[in-house]
């Protein structure tokens, strides 16, 4: 503008005040300083309608226009992908102690016929005996492992590699002429084994640990008894894990025996009158395979890391360090697939959102500590999730199937506080299979990997109490004319047609230069002079006018710094407009010079 109206008034005034000067005079002491009173002067305005796509610049940011269920709107947002390491329990050994082998001696029953000393005669006589053997010594088991996967919380079962646990029997003091075999042997063995393979004349109960056999030969007067585990109920057999060591406690002794004897007497001949047995037992190591029990695993690896939200290329509008923005809705939408749902086993993780600022940083949680979690009732999955103050009456496309929603209420005031943050980062809390049981759980075994996709939604939707503020100036004004002006009011008046859903605030402070000529120095604001109004949300022809009052010398802009006050949930978007029609700007002030 080069004050046209000004320069026309100036013409006129000079050309009359020309018109009375009498040549003849010497003016030298004469002052030429005239000043011109200027009232409600009108300047010419033109302004086009303005919308949010002329103010924020989405080109590099993390603000993005995204079409949202068939509308396009103003949001931030970050999408990718994490997973977990693959999942494997370590599988362990447990070797039992050397058993200590026992003895018992039992009396005899000396042979009740004895052959006569006739020669002419002589005949072998073949006495059989039987015996019910009572034997008193005990063996203890002791088995035990040590650096159990942690995982491994509780066992209730295991199963193994195929096991071998030998009782051997051996007699002492009955000669060559006597043969034995065990009719019935009754022993109190290790409770909870699953025994395979075991011969048809040998029961076994794994609840009260009895074993029974009949017809136990004893070639030699020796005797075997062999048993084959793969497995072993450790509630039963009373087994415990403590400090991720397995100790694993037992006996065995012989309950009761029904020993039967043959002995063939010949003239002459003496019998022993006592029989002394050894038992000696080995138990093979348990080599675990699977097991069922409670578990509690942890999450790790790498992928687990989720980029963190940047912040730091921003429209000029969100810049200000006075900004505070508290979202309406924000939304973060999780997609899981759960890879041991066929052991029955179920994740969970929580989830923590920071606000990293150079003042300081503000972590918000999910409500009450909640957990998301991935549960077994479909399978694999996926499973659906979205965590935000409230569930959206319109999902992001692709979640929508079995959405279930978890409360985050701290998700709103993510980017409130005095300015915005420099990034937002984004961490899964634990994520871990929680304690739970699991059943025939195999050991040594890398099972696929808990993986899933994640979408982070901030629609700009601003609740109240939040603020933004946009900070713009106009300067290069000034010129020789303008530096004579001084104005005592600036009023512009509009009629002003909004469908943004945002009350503002427009301040408009003049900036002055002492030196026109000088093109590094930078225009600076008028202290103490500013003009403010008020543009409600969704305004239409609402009767706008600013008034700028106080002294203004060598103008040479404004500085305009609009704040925003939301109270809507419906989102910014790039066609929302504010249109001004009917623009006026009057000034008033004084215009000095000299002729």
């Amino acid at each position: 503008m080069k004050h046209f109206y000004l320069a026309v008034l100036l013409v006129t005034v000079l050309a009359a005040m020309t018109g009375c000067i009498d040549n003849n005079y010497d003016l030298s002491d004469i002052d030429t300083t005239t000043e011109v009173k200027v009232t409600d002067l009108t300047l010419p305005i033109n302004l086009d309608a303005i919308t949010l796509d002329d103010i924020i610049d989405t080109d590099d940011s993390q603000i993005k226009i995204i079409n949202l269920n068939g509308k396009e709107i103003y949001a931030v947002t970050q999408s990718g992908e994490f997973s977990a390491n693959e999942i494997e329990i370590a599988g362990f050994t447990a070797t039992a102690k050397n058993i200590e082998p026992v003895e018992s001696t039992f009396r005899l029953d000396t042979p009740n016929a004895t052959p006569a000393h006739n020669p002419a005669k002589a005949q072998n006589i073949e006495v059989t005996s039987k015996y019910l053997l009572e034997f008193s010594p005990i063996q203890s088991i002791d088995i035990s492992a040590v650096s159990i996967d942690e995982a491994i919380v509780s066992l209730e079962y295991i199963e193994c590699d195929p096991m071998n646990i030998r009782l051997s029997f051996s007699a002492i003091g009955p000669g060559s002429a006597t043969t034995m075999k065990f009719n019935r042997i009754v022993i109190n063995f290790i409770k909870g084994l699953t025994l395979v393979n075991l011969p048809s004349n040998y029961t076994y109960d794994p609840k009260t640990g009895i074993l029974s056999v009949t017809g136990l030969d004893c070639p030699g007067n020796k005797s075997e008894i062999s048993l084959t585990a793969t497995g072993a109920d450790m509630l039963l057999a009373g087994c415990k894990i403590e400090n991720g060591a397995l100790d694993f406690r037992s006996a065995i002794n012989i309950r009761e025996a029904e020993l039967e004897t043959k002995t063939v007497i010949s003239e002459g001949m003496s019998v022993s009158p006592e029989i002394r047995f050894r038992v000696d037992t080995y138990v093979d190591a348990l080599v675990a395979k699977s097991f069922t029990g409670q578990v509690e695993y942890k999450l790790e690896g790498s992928g687990l890391s989720i980029d963190p939200v940047m912040l730091d290329d921003l429209p000029d509008f969100l810049n200000d360090d006075q900004t505070n923005i508290i979202l309406s809705n924000p939304q973060i939408y999780l997609s899981v697939i759960n890879p041991v749902a066929q052991n029955d086993l179920s994740f969970q993780t929580g989830m923590e959102l920071t606000a990293v600022r150079s003042t300081g940083n503000e972590t918000y949680c999910l409500d009450n500590n909640e957990h998301v979690k991935i549960g077994t009732e479909k399978g694999s999955g996926p499973y659906n999730f979205v965590l935000s103050p409230s569930l959206p009456s319109e999902p992001l496309a692709g979640y929508a199937d079995g959405l279930t929603h978890v409360s985050f209420s701290g998700l709103s005031k993510v980017l409130s506080g005095n300015g915005l943050p420099s990034e937002i980062k984004i961490d899964l809390v634990n994520p871990e299979l929680p304690l739970q049981r699991t059943s025939n759980f195999q050991l040594n075994s890398k099972l696929p990997a808990l993986k899933g996709t994640y979408d982070f939604l901030a629609p700009l939707a601003l609740e109240r109490n939040s603020k933004i503020i946009y900070v713009d100036t106009e300067s290069g004004w000034g010129d020789e004319d303008l530096a004579k002006l001084t104005i005592n009011t600036l009023t512009v008046t509009a009629d002003v047609t909004s469908d943004i859903p945002l009350d503002a605030k427009a301040t408009i402070i003049p900036l002055y230069k002492n030196d026109f000529n000088d093109e590094t120095e930078e225009a600076k604001p008028i202290a103490g002079v500013k003009g403010e109004a008020i543009l409600p949300a969704n305004a239409k022809d609402f009767p706008l006018t600013v008034t700028v009052n106080g002294d203004i010398h060598n103008l040479d802009g404004i500085k305009i710094t609009v704040t925003a006050e939301p109270g809507s949930s419906d989102a910014l978007a790039p066609k929302q407009t504010i249109t001004l029609k009917k623009v006026r700007a009057t000034v008033s002030g004084s215009y000095t010079t000299s002729f």
